[in-house]
C-alpha cells in the first residue's frame, strides 16, 4: 500500500505529512521498490490492533496503535 492509498482509505487516522515523517523515523514500516515507497500491509494490520501478537507463552496480545500525529515544532 503506498502513503497516498493509506491516507485516502483512513484519512481520520493518517495525514499525509505526518505519515510521510513516521515513515522517515521507522515508526512506520516502509519498503523502497525503485522510486515508489510501500507499507506492507500485514505490518500496518499489527499496528492499527486488527491482528494480534503472541506471547512466548503462546497467549494472544493486540499490538499497541502508534500515535501518527505532526510535530507541533517544525525541524530544519
Amino acid at each position: 500500500m503506498t502513503r497516498e492509498e493509506l491516507c485516502a482509505a483512513m484519512p481520520d487516522q493518517f495525514r499525509p505529512t505526518a505519515t510521510w515523517n513516521a515513515m522517515k523515523r521507522g515508526d512506520l514500516p516502509s519498503i523502497r521498490i525503485g522510486r515508489r515507497l510501500f507499507i506492507p500491509t500485514a505490518e500496518l494490520r499489527r499496528l492499527l490492533g486488527l491482528d494480534h501478537a503472541r506471547n512466548d507463552d503462546g497467549t494472544e496480545v493486540a499490538a499497541p496503535i502508534p500515535s501518527f500525529e505532526a510535530p507541533s515544532t517544525v525541524q530544519s
